[in-house]
């Protein structure tokens, strides 16, 4: 994937480590992925990211996968995964039992 356009490059490699492995993005950006406007609320550094959440959401609409983000519950599995590592290894674990 390339992070070249997401719109807060000092997340670059946050947010390039959560979609990749799995890693806990910080209470930020777990707060965004998730959906949760509360958590986003409490825990923006400044009021400069809420307005940015903005963008970081509209970013993740046309560029990570739909099962990386969203309900708690896809948020919670693509990190149990591993992300994109751990979704790719499942599917070739999927194609070597079918």
């Amino acid at each position: 994937m390339n992070f070249d356009t997401f719109p807060v490059p000092s997340l670059v490699p946050t947010i390039s480590n959560y979609y990749e492995r799995g890693l806990y993005p910080g209470a930020y950006l777990d707060a965004i992925l998730s959906n949760d406007l509360i958590g986003l609320a409490n825990h923006a550094p400044s009021d400069a990211d809420v307005e940015n959440a903005f963008k970081i959401v509209t970013w993740l609409y046309r560029n990570m996968p739909a099962m990386a983000y969203g309900e708690r519950s896809r948020y919670r599995a693509w990190r149990d995964r591993g992300g994109e590592n751990g979704r790719q290894l499942y599917l070739v674990k999927e194609h070597k039992t079918a």
